[in-house]
């Protein structure tokens, strides 16, 4: 039987790069398959880089709804203060309460939301400087 000429779909072509290798993508590390057990396979794969802006928006959503448990204690707290205080010094005194209860009901997730943002940017650009220099952070992954 002779080979043929044409490529064979079936086979990797070796003159073509193969995406996922380090040599052709910087951002993919190579990949060392082993057993752990029949049937599993682990793969140890080592992340990079984190892009900055995709890490930003997770961290603020994420530090938006942490923030919600205290913003509803603070909400009844404030409410109890302002029923507190109108009862002592009338409806001038429940002012405070009901402006302190709208504060943590609205400000502070926003707050928070920004904070979380500026943070994960900041932390992911750490990540790629430090990570430029030595090389990741490898795991293994079961497959």
């Amino acid at each position: 039987m002779q080979p043929s000429n044409s490529p064979n779909p079936a086979s990797p072509n070796p003159a073509s790069p193969n995406p996922a290798s380090p040599a052709s993508n910087p951002y993919v590390a190579s990949v060392n398959v082993t057993a752990s057990a029949p049937g599993n396979r682990t793969r140890r794969l080592c992340v990079k880089r984190i892009e900055p802006v995709s890490a930003a928006k997770i961290s603020g959503i994420l530090y938006a709804i942490f923030t919600l448990p205290t913003v509803v204690i603070m909400f009844f707290v404030s409410l109890l203060g302002a029923g507190i205080g109108g009862n002592a010094a009338g409806a001038q005194g429940a002012i405070p309460g009901i402006v302190g209860a709208l504060f943590a009901l609205v400000i502070l997730p926003v707050v928070a939301g920004v904070a979380g943002f500026v943070g994960g940017l900041i932390g992911a650009l750490i990540f790629n400087l430090a990570s430029s220099l030595v090389g990741g952070i490898e795991m293994d992954v079961e497959v």
